[in-house]
């Protein structure tokens, strides 16, 4: 849109000058009509333009979107013409290689001599009967979507059909594989001639799905051509095969050929329908291509519909090669067209909306599709052959042949959720329509890879049916375990997933030269799974009852482990019981199942699939001895503890409320930490505290290791409203402690627990945890804001006191509550926002990025998952957060979190409007909410630098996943929760053993011993609470040098503290002695510059960095380690 307005600017500046050069003076009409043109009524043409946005498309800015989309993706005219002459230099160079004279057995020396054949080894060439001869061809056809008008960016390939001569083929050329043996011959001989064409630039082979069926692909020599692929395609001309010869009950293997241990009656009982669809396919480009041009020349629109169908399909196949491709796609256009589905008058978007209806609502695998006229031409045949049926315009080819009904699933579920974009979304549908792409691992919320198939392969071989499927397929047997283990899969795991999907493998590629990779197809499968969530943690798989047929059924399934149970309403079914200790256990269920059904049927030991999904639980997961308790009491992802610390924390409030000794009745009780919404990434854990001293506190001993750690979770306590709250603040902190005294003493006698009043809050410890009561009073907070007119010194600390008390009597309990419901709805989510945080934490960065802002990007992510659905595991909502935080354009785009839908549309605009307009003055990280619709009350104190040093730690973890997690290897995430200290100028190392939570540092070999959760731990004291020297030393640093560093340190038992210079503080400045902290004096040189001369008189100072780094020594006595500097300069 820029590049274009420029353009238009600079013609204005030509006509301009065109003008300057003239003698033509304006008339006074002219030149008032050039005045008021900029106000006049709008055209016709623009009110046509108008009515068509109004009428075919979404919106005016949608159209622009698309229309600028298609300009981007599509080839421009101007490079047409280079690719035209190219095109006419490779047909004549084609036409113009040299012929053998004498034909030769295929099994023997009819290859050329430095090419490979490249076909797989699964069939030997010795088997193959017949001659060839490569003779050079006479029709070279350019096909696809170059002719057409449809290729799209950033792949743009264009297909050509190399016509094989009649010469070439024989009587019996159809049966056993001789063809496709042929059609590699001939191949090879165009390799062998392309690649020493001097405007060959590389040539190699490429396959994505029938190995037997590999085409050529050129890249031509020349700055402005080498970015376009040139795909050599063979064709078969026309009456050398009958089509009736390849209809999918017709058999084209001999069953005595292919095994040779079969004897030859049983040959014509087999058919080969894959094997036919590859032959078919050869013979029917020219066919296929007359189709579209016709349905595209009725209606042109079906061109761009095409050019954003692709889009669309390229941003949902993972990077693989998807079967269901821009072909497939494109014919679907001409079906709908046929079927006046779509007509002439109608816009691209409206045609492509129209399509995705058709895909989302319909079922070609129980009801397949035809663009065939002949009424007679049947699909029963079809779908007695095909999981999914699309036949072409002959009635003999289904389009749809390669295609599994795991992928044809997976597109449906994808153009059902594009289609509730487009139905729902008022701005933001464009991007996850067609700029979003979608990552196999932030779309499956499980997955596994099946590896090292072997004794899997000999189980199929022993099977007479898959025997004959493999013949179909070649050989490759590879291509039936999808169905297979989809079949086997879904029989078990029934309402606990909602898809199971088939990751597209990649494009096979390997030069013309060598033979690697021929065989190795992938040899490993990926496999999806979205869950149910609704389902997918039931420990029972529950039966039919033991009398009825369908018993036996499901004792086959499940074998051993079926058993028959009695269940408390009297009734006996066979049931499979799924042990589950913990609630991390209950959610990979779906895991267990996986392993025992495969290792049942398919003979796949577990130690051959690879499952996905809780890989990162080992960061959330405390550290246990192993122990027959650690066994039987064995600790999840502290789940449990959290509820636990829940129930509690409700059970205290009755307690309190039902205080009657109290001066003013409790209105309400607000918890304000992230504990209290599932949040917190160290769980709250139990404090067991033993007989103390008289005035029941433990005091700690001067011991080489701390105590444990014992945190403090903060709760504000709101009085009724009462006329007896005086109007001075002062008083009221005095009325305020004077509660906390009889606060405290009201639960000691009440309620029977230790409670140690303080001026500002009362520390309770109930079953285990100690809880901070706050008394917090409205008032307050409204006279610090009256106080604002006072005088500039005391309004500042009256406007920040304000600030305070607002966000812990207003925006916290109230935040607390918001995210409280997300959990209920997203079971997900706190997990999710655990992981983030503890990667925030890791990378030293918590102390710029709240908890809450952490909390509410993760929202965002559950409550606007498009283009996909929110994720239903912790570990895919976890990769969409770093793939967010590397990805989204803070500058330019707010993050708006609509919790519980309390943001209106129109403060929905007004946000982003103020947004628009203010963008300067508001933070760089902008988070608006409900009840901040500014953005930066949770995201104050992060900057520019660290928010793009953000987004590269977020891209590096992310790389290291993808190169990771595709390995034969379980992935180790470790690495990606090391903080990287070397880009620090300064690392203050810490002493482990005065690190109280070091036990959560990723690298800690800290256990402790594991113990059941208990609902009623009697204290009979208070242990020291919330003491953590490692945070009391940077509040000192920060405090003392705030203006000279930046401090960054892991909040989760990090062991290390980096220092950044801030680099305006070490310039040389004038001394003052009012600002002489840390400073030394430096000796000042004579600077000429256009606005000064500093002169040698003047005294300048530094800061003094190497007393600094002695006094980090000095007030972390005890505590530091070490300190080390990494950069001097």
């Amino acid at each position: 849109m820029k590049r274009k307005v420029e353009a238009q600017n600079t013609n204005l500046i030509k006509v301009k000058k065109k003008k300057i050069n003239t003698t033509k003076v304006l008339s006074a009409e002219e030149r008032q009509r050039k005045k008021t043109s900029l106000y006049s009524a709008p055209t016709s043409e623009e009110l046509n333009q108008l009515r068509e946005n109004e009428n075919l498309y979404k919106s005016n800015l949608f159209r622009m979107q698309i229309q600028y989309l298609l300009e981007e993706v599509c080839l421009k005219e101007k490079k047409v013409k280079k690719i035209n002459d190219a095109l006419h230099l490779l047909n004549t160079f084609i036409k113009g290689t040299c012929s053998q004279s004498e034909e030769h057995e295929i099994s023997g020396s009819c290859l050329p001599r430095g090419v490979e054949f490249p076909l797989p080894h699964y069939i030997s060439r010795e088997k193959i009967k017949g001659k060839f001869r490569y003779i050079a061809p006479k029709e070279i056809t350019v096909i696809g979507s170059y002719l057409l008008k449809t290729m799209t960016k950033p792949r743009t390939s264009i297909d050509i059909a190399v016509e094989m001569p009649m010469d070439c083929f024989q009587p019996r050329d159809s049966l056993n594989f001789r063809y496709y043996f042929k059609r590699a011959a001939y191949l090879s001989w165009l390799a062998f001639y392309l690649k020493d064409w001097e405007l060959t630039d590389s040539l190699h082979f490429s396959c994505t799905y029938n190995q037997y069926k590999p085409i050529l692909c050129l890249t031509l020599k020349g700055k402005s051509l080498n970015s376009y692929f040139i795909n050599i395609h063979l064709a078969i001309p026309n009456g050398v095969f009958k089509l009736s010869r390849f209809t999918p009950l017709t058999s084209n293997i001999r069953t005595s050929w292919f095994c040779l241990n079969t004897s030859k009656t049983a040959d014509s009982a087999i058919p080969t329908p894959h094997y036919n669809s590859g032959i078919l396919s050869d013979m029917l480009f020219e066919d296929h291509l007359k189709v579209l041009y016709a349905a595209i020349k009725e209606c042109p629109a079906i061109r761009e519909a095409v050019c954003l169908f692709k889009v669309w399909l390229k941003q949902r196949t993972f990077k693989g090669a998807c079967t269901f491709n821009g072909f497939v796609g494109s014919m679907f256009m001409v079906y709908l067209l046929k079927k006046k589905q779509i007509s002439f008058n109608l816009s691209s978007y409206q045609i492509f909306k129209i399509a995705m209806h058709s895909l989302a609502t319909s079922d070609w695998s129980k009801n397949g599709i035809t663009i065939c006229d002949d009424a007679n031409k049947s699909l029963v045949s079809f779908h007695e052959k095909f999981d999914v049926v699309f036949v072409d315009s002959t009635g003999e080819l289904n389009l749809c042949a390669d295609i599994t009904k795991l992928t044809y699933n997976m597109i449906r579920y994808q153009a059902t959720l594009s289609l509730s974009i487009l139905d729902n979304s008022m701005e933001g549908g464009f991007d996850p329509l067609f700029i979003k792409q979608q990552h196999f691992l932030q779309v499956a919320d499980h997955s596994f890879r099946l590896n090292n198939l072997v004794d899997f392969h000999k189980q199929l071989m022993q099977n007479q049916l898959h025997k004959t499927l493999i013949m179909d397929f070649g050989g490759d047997w590879l291509k039936l375990v999808p169905n297979i283990v989809s079949e086997i899969l879904l029989s078990g795991l029934d309402k606990r997933v909602r898809l199971l999907f088939e990751k597209p493998s990649e494009e096979k590629q390997w030069t013309v030269t060598s033979c690697k990779g021929i065989d190795d197809f992938g040899g490993y499968i990926w496999f999806g799974l979205l869950l149910d969530p609704e389902y997918s943690e039931n420990v029972l798989s529950m039966g039919p009852s033991a009398d009825q047929p369908e018993a036996k059924t499901f004792r086959k399934i499940w074998g051993a482990k079926s058993e028959l149970r009695r269940f408390p309403d009297g009734s006996i079914n066979e049931a499979v019981l799924w042990p589950c200790v913990n609630k991390e256990e209950t959610k990979f269920i779906c895991k267990q199942i996986v392993h025992h059904l495969l290792q049942l049927h398919c003979n796949i030991p577990s130690t051959n699939i690879f499952y996905h999904g809780g890989e990162f639980n080992v960061c959330l997961k405390r550290k246990y001895i192993e122990t027959d308790d650690h066994v039987k009491n064995k600790p999840g992802c502290g789940e449990e503890e959290g509820i636990n610390f829940i129930k509690t924390f409700e059970k205290l409030c009755k307690e309190i409320n039902a205080l009657e000794n109290l001066p003013l009745k409790i209105h309400s009780i607000d918890g304000i930490d992230p504990a209290f919404r599932m949040t917190e990434v160290n769980t709250p854990l139990q404090h067991i505290t033993k007989a103390g001293y008289e005035n029941k506190i433990i005091a700690p001993k001067f011991e080489k290791k701390l105590p444990r750690f014992c945190p403090v979770y903060n709760v504000v306590l709101q009085f009724e409203t009462s006329g007896k709250w005086p109007d001075d603040v002062l008083a009221i902190q005095h009325i305020k402690a004077a509660f906390h005294l009889k606060l405290a003493d009201s639960i000691r006698s009440s309620i029977n627990i230790p409670a140690v009043a303080s001026p500002g809050f009362v520390d309770v410890i109930k079953n285990g945890y100690v809880f901070r009561i706050s008394v917090v009073n409205y008032r307050e907070m409204v006279l610090y804001q009256e106080n604002l007119n006072v005088g500039s010194l005391l309004k500042k600390e009256c406007e920040l006191a304000a600030h305070q008390l607002d966000v812990i009597i207003v925006k916290k309990p109230l935040h607390n509550s918001l995210i409280k419901s997300l959990n209920s709805q997203y079971h997900e989510y706190p997990l999710t926002v655990r992981l983030a945080k503890k990667w925030i934490a890791a990378q030293m960065f918590s102390e710029f990025l709240s908890e809450e802002a952490v909390e509410l990007i993760v929202a965002f992510l559950f409550l606007c998952p498009q283009p996909s659905e929110a994720p239903r595991c912790h570990m895919s909502g976890f990769i969409r957060f770093l793939e967010f935080m590397c990805n989204h354009d803070w500058n330019n785009e707010p993050v708006i979190v609509n919790l519980n839908n309390q943001i209106t549309n129109e403060e929905f605009h007004k946000i982003k409007e103020n947004f628009e307009l203010n963008r300067d003055q508001l933070s760089p990280m902008c988070v608006a909410c409900s009840y901040d619709h500014q953005g930066g009350l949770w995201t104050k104190n992060i900057n520019k630098q660290i928010l793009r040093r953000l987004a590269l730690l977020a891209d590096s973890a992310l790389k290291y996943i993808d190169s990771n997690i595709w390995s034969n290897v379980s992935i180790s995430v470790e690495p990606i929760f090391r903080p990287p200290i070397s880009d620090y100028h300064v690392v203050i190392e810490l002493k482990k053993e005065m690190v109280p939570l070091y036990y959560l540092n990723i690298d800690s070999n800290i256990r402790s011993k594991s113990f059941a959760i208990k609902d009623s731990i009697v204290s009979t004291c208070m242990p020291v609470a919330d003491f953590n020297p490692p945070k009391l030393y940077l509040e000192e640093l920060r405090s003392a040098f705030s203006e000279i560093a930046l401090f960054f340190y892991d909040a989760y038992g990090g062991i290390n503290i980096g220092v950044i210079w801030k680099l305006s503080a070490l310039t040389p400045q004038p001394f003052k002695i009012l600002h002489a902290r840390y400073q030394t004096l430096v000796k000042a040189d004579i600077k000429k510059s256009k606005k000064k001369i500093v002169p040698c008189s003047t005294p300048m100072s530094i800061p003094n960095i190497s007393a600094i780094i002695d006094d980090f020594k000095i007030i972390g006595k005890g505590l530091v380690n070490n300190v080390t500097v990494l950069k001097k300069n």
